[in-house]
C-alpha cells in the first residue's frame, strides 16, 4: 500500500511539473511550510482489505533536510497497551478509526502521526492498471491461495509486467501453500517492495503515466482516503519526490511473536525500536511543534465571502488556478462563492469591499499581495482576489 502512497504523491508532482512547463510556479501557504522548518513529516500509511481491516500499517518519514524518505513497517497482530477488547494495532482502525490508529502507532513507534492516507485494495488494482502495469523482476516462484479474502497470488520468477491483481498479489506475498518463501525472509520482501515502488514511479514519470493522469486523479479520489488537502499536496510532492528512492529504506518493527494470556501477539522492542527511530528517521520533538505565529480564525473566515478571479492569462487543461487557490481558501475555513477566468492583469491584488478588511484574515496565509481598499457597498462579496501575470511568487 505503501505504492499507493507514493502514486498519490506521484500525482501531485505530475500535475506540479505540467505547471512547471508553462512557467507557472504553484505550492501552498501554512502547513507545509511549517513541516519543512521542523525538518521532516510523518505520514500514516493503511491499506485496508476488504473487509476494512489494516491489511497493512505503515510510517513512512521524509527529511526536508538530507531528502531521505523512509518507512517503518508495524505488523498488524502487534499488541499496544488499549482498553479496547482487542490489544492488536490492527483492530484500531476497524473498531474505533483512524485516530485510534494514529495514537496506538505513536504508542509503539514514538513518532506523532502528521498525516494519513488510507487506501482500498481497488484502489491499488485500478492505479496500476491505469499506468500500464509496472515491468518487475519476480525473484521467485509465488503461489498462494486465500479464498476467505479471494486472494490467489500465481507468479513464475524472471522479468514480466504485472497487472493490477498480480501487483497486489507481488505486494501481499509472504510465503507460498507449502510454507516455502523468500530464501532470507522478511529482507527479501522489503527489497522486492524496493523494486516495485522504483516501478511505479517510472511509469508515473513515462509518457504514458502523464497521459493516464486525469484519469489516475479520479481513481486516487475514488479510493483514497486522506487529510492531505489539495492545497498541501501539490507542496509536498515539489519537495518531497525529489527523494532519491534507491535509497528508500524499508523496515520493520524490532520485536518477536509471543503469548499473553495464550494470544499470539507480535511484541515490539522498545528499545530496539527507538534505536532504530534515533538512526534512520527523526524523532518527533513535541517542544518544537507549535502552530504558527499568526493564528488562523477559522469562524471569522467562515463569514468572509470570496470571489477569486485567475486573470493570470494562463490556461492549463489540467491544473486551474483559480480552483487551486480557492481550495487553499476554503482550507482555511473562508465561504469561497466564486471562482472565475478574466482579461490578463498584470498585479495580483486583494479588493476589499465596504471596508470590511476580510483582507486581514488573508494576508496571513497569502502574505505580501497588494491589497486595495475599495468603496463597494454593492458588492455581494466582502473580498476579491485577482491572481494576476505576476502570480508565479509560490515557492
Amino acid at each position: 500500500m505503501l505504492a499507493i502512497f507514493i502514486v498519490v504523491l506521484g500525482v501531485g508532482f505530475a500535475v506540479d511539473n505540467i505547471a512547471t512547463l508553462f512557467g507557472v510556479q504553484v505550492g501552498f501557504f501554512g502547513r507545509a511550510d511549517t513541516f519543512a522548518q521542523r525538518g521532516s513529516i510523518n505520514f500514516l500509511v493503511v491499506g485496508v482489505d476488504a473487509f476494512s481491516l489494516a491489511d497493512l500499517i505503515m510510517v513512512a518519514q521524509y527529511n526536508f533536510e538530507t531528502g531521505e524518505l523512509n518507512a517503518i513497517q508495524i505488523p498488524r497482530d502487534t499488541r499496544v497497551e488499549t482498553a479496547r477488547w482487542d490489544n492488536k494495532i490492527n483492530s484500531a482502525f476497524s473498531l474505533s478509526g483512524i485516530d485510534e490508529l494514529k495514537s496506538d502507532v505513536t504508542q509503539v513507534t514514538g513518532l506523532e502521526i502528521d498525516r494519513y492516507v488510507i487506501v482500498g485494495l481497488r484502489g491499488f488494482r485500478d492505479i496500476v492498471d491505469a499506468i500500464g502495469g509496472v515491468e518487475i523482476d519476480v525473484p521467485i516462484r509465488m503461489f498462494y491461495t486465500d479464498p476467505c479474502q479471494n486472494l490467489t497470488i500465481d507468479l513464475r520468477p524472471g522479468p514480466q509486467t504485472l497487472n493490477g491483481r498480480q501487483a497486489e498479489g507481488f505486494i501481499r506475498f509472504r510465503k507460498n501453500n507449502d510454507g516455502s518463501g523468500y530464501p532470507d525472509g522478511d529482507l527479501g520482501r522489503i527489497r522486492a517492495q524496493q523494486q516495485f515502488y522504483a516501478a511505479v514511479m517510472d511509469r508515473l514519470v513515462s509518457a504514458r503515466g502523464i497521459l493516464q493522469l486525469p484519469n489516475l486523479i479520479g481513481i486516487v479520489q475514488e479510493n483514497v482516503r486522506t487529510d492531505i488537502s489539495g492545497s498541501e499536496m501539490v507542496r509536498f510532492v515539489s519537495i518531497a519526490l525529489r527523494a532519491d528512492l534507491s535509497g528508500f529504506n524499508i523496515m520493520k518493527l524490532p520485536g518477536d511473536v509471543g503469548f499473553v494470556g495464550g494470544i499470539s501477539y507480535f511484541i515490539h522492542d522498545s528499545e530496539e525500536t527507538g534505536r532504530i527511530v534515533a538512526e534512520y528517521l527523526t524523532p518527533t520533538q513535541t517542544t518544537e511543534r507549535t502552530e504558527p505565529n499568526v493564528r488562523i480564525n477559522r469562524n471569522k473566515n467562515r463569514s468572509i465571502a470570496v470571489e477569486v478571479v485567475d486573470a493570470t492569462g494562463v490556461e492549463l487543461d489540467d491544473v486551474n488556478l483559480g480552483d487551486m487557490v480557492a481550495q487553499l481558501l476554503r482550507d482555511n475555513a473562508f465561504n469561497v462563492q466564486s471562482v472565475r477566468t478574466d482579461d490578463a492583469a498584470e498585479q495580483t491584488m486583494i479588493i476589499d469591499h465596504n471596508a470590511r478588511r476580510g483582507s486581514t484574515e488573508i494576508l496571513k496565509i497569502m502574505p505580501e499581495i497588494y491589497v486595495r481598499q475599495y468603496d463597494d457597498r454593492d458588492s455581494v462579496y466582502d473580498v476579491t482576489i485577482i491572481l494576476g501575470s505576476d502570480f508565479n511568487y509560490w515557492q
